[in-house]
């Protein structure tokens, strides 16, 4: 391993190698020790020197660059993984929407109700804090009043069937202006 800074030099190979593997931050000092072939009390001791420690420093410095640089730290790659909830929620409603045991419920024809009959509002509250931070990330995101979930619900159980279909094609209640194609 090529040695990233001046005093890694004074260090031996083994001991770069058990600074890198310290590093990642992936393993015991136990299995680094058994790695490297030596003792966890020899990992201790090499702690304890400062270019040792500066060495482990170093590789952690370069190591979260890189997952800014590649990884989940990367605001694209953030909005995919939020993307992917969404529409895997949005899946979950619509299965619900379909299934034939929920069509009976009322409510159950929209997917928000759960297989207990249930308006289920775990999911909402997902489905709304993915956009909400999807918002953020944009800088889309709006302040507005605050809206319990407890008025959503009764908002919700105080729909006739009918009415929270025509929510869910929509995205609005029947009495609110339209401007969607959807009939």
């Amino acid at each position: 391993m090529k040695s990233p800074n001046k005093t890694a030099r004074n260090l031996t190979g083994k001991q770069q190698e058990a600074a890198a593997l310290l590093a990642e931050d992936c393993f015991t000092d136990e299995k680094i020790a058994e790695s490297v072939g030596v003792t966890r009390s020899t990992i201790a001791d090499w702690k304890k020197i400062p270019e040792f420690a500066g060495l482990v420093s170093e590789i952690s410095g370069t190591y979260g660059q890189r997952a800014i640089k590649h990884g989940i730290a990367r605001k694209e790659r953030r909005l995919r993984v939020l993307n992917d909830i969404h529409d895997a929620i949005l899946r979950v409603f619509q299965e619900r929407a379909n299934s034939k045991e929920l069509a009976k419920v009322p409510g159950g024809k929209t997917g928000l109700v759960n297989k207990d009959s249930e308006l289920d509002v775990a999911s909402i509250r997902e489905l709304r804090g993915i956009q909400e931070q999807v918002a953020e990330e944009l800088g889309q995101k709006i302040e507005r009043s605050k809206v319990e979930f407890g008025d959503v619900s009764k908002a919700f159980e105080s729909r006739s069937e009918q009415e929270l279909e025509y929510f869910v094609g929509h995205h609005h209640w029947p009495e609110e202006a339209c401007s969607c194609k959807v009939q």
